[in-house]
């Protein structure tokens, strides 16, 4: 006999994929996150090779010390990177959802596309923080390889 919570268990997460799907649909995800992702991971990138050069003229040649400093600025890029993107698309899709709200005289906030709009500040800002962190990261494994 089995457990009837374990079989709700897989349909739960399979709704919940569907909902996040649908939200992603609703509110074309796909087109900005394709837009910041390689202008985050270029900023990560760009810092990342700012720091290797500044060490290299300021005389630090120690390899981890650098490392440990790519790792740092890779984190903090990363947070800088999500907030910045969440708060920037936060306002840019309640803007868009209050227009909506005006010309169609009815409150969205309660409807898939409230919910859409939420879903998208959120995974936009994920996407951006992460290309940022990754993007310096991906410095540090040439200098971990000597």
């Amino acid at each position: 006999m089995m457990c009837p919570r374990r079989d709700r268990q897989p349909d739960s997460w399979r709704r919940h994929v569907g909902r996040l799907r649908r939200y992603h649909e609703i509110a074309d995800v796909g087109e900005i996150t394709r837009r910041y992702f390689p202008m985050n991971a270029f900023d990560g990138v760009l810092t990342a090779v700012g720091i290797i050069t500044g060490s290299y003229f300021g005389g630090l040649r120690e390899t981890s010390a650098l490392i440990s400093v790519l790792a740092a600025a890779s984190v903090s890029l990363g947070v800088s990177g999500f907030y910045g993107s969440y708060l920037s698309e936060r306002a840019e899709r309640t803007r868009a959802l209050r227009e909506l709200e005006e010309s169609t005289l009815t409150r969205l906030d309660d409807t898939d596309v409230g919910a859409a709009a939420r879903y998208a500040a959120i995974a936009v800002a994920v996407v951006a923080g992460f290309a940022s962190a990754i993007g310096g990261l991906l410095l540090c494994v040439p200098l971990a390889l000597q």
